[in-house]
């Protein structure tokens, strides 16, 4: 940084943009301290004066503000290109499985507000199963986590050999093992000729590579606990 004194006895501070981006600050405050007439500072072939504190104010505000949209930029054109990548699923690339819960996604509200690639980040054991009538999808206090999606058939659900439930066609059953985290309070035994049933677990470990995901698949849970909850409470005053 060089100074020198000019005829019109105005202080002149000289620099070069690159020493200027690096301590604006400093300039700034050799201004307000020493009562500096003009800056000037070296733009490759031409020089730019900034002749006022508030010229030169505005001339840090005009470089902060084109840095921070160089920023925005590269940060809009990465955030782009991680978006793409994410919803790039090769879908003839996937299994029978996870092609038929890409398909049926919209039917869950566990996955709601998901695109495919999220869905399939947060979910492992997607499988096609079927079984015959009379045929246990699982017992009561078993441990397993499995969701199950009925694609055809009827299953029918008991306590103590008493139904409670029976389910048909395009029903979604077995979620609430993984969400209260306990084992199952019931049995699901296929109760038509036979049953093809689609059944998936959410991954037990949270990727901290697919946070968003897994933040919107518990914010669906929550929803789902939440709109169980008013389920009860309507049933329970209803038959007051």
């Amino acid at each position: 940084m060089a100074e020198h004194e000019e005829h019109t006895s105005l202080k002149t501070v000289s620099t070069t943009i690159a020493d200027f981006l690096k301590t604006p600050k400093d300039f700034l405050a050799k201004i307000f301290e020493e009562n500096l007439g003009r800056l000037e500072v070296q733009l490759s072939t031409r020089q730019l004066f900034v002749m006022s504190k508030e010229m030169f104010e505005l001339f840090v505000k005009l470089e902060v503000r084109k840095e921070r949209t160089i920023f925005e930029q590269k940060y809009q054109e990465l955030k782009n290109r991680f978006t793409k990548k994410e919803e790039e699923v090769k879908f003839d690339t996937l299994t029978k499985a996870q092609q038929t819960l890409i398909q049926l996604e919209r039917k869950f509200q566990l996955f709601h507000n998901m695109n495919s690639a999220e869905l399939l980040s947060v979910v492992e054991n997607i499988n096609l199963l079927r079984l015959g009538q009379g045929e246990k999808v699982f017992t009561i206090n078993n441990t397993t986590k499995e969701m199950f999606f009925i694609i055809s058939g009827v299953v029918s659900i008991t306590i103590n050999d008493n139904e409670v439930a029976l389910l048909q066609k395009n029903s979604f059953f077995g979620e609430m093992a993984y969400i209260a985290n306990k084992p199952r309070n019931a049995t699901a035994t296929v109760k038509s000729d036979s049953a093809i049933l689609l059944t998936f677990r959410v991954k037990p470990e949270v990727d901290i590579n697919k946070s968003e995901a897994f933040m919107k698949l518990f914010q669906n849970i929550t929803n789902m606990l939440v709109l169980k909850v008013e389920e009860m409470n309507r049933k329970l005053y209803s038959n007051n």
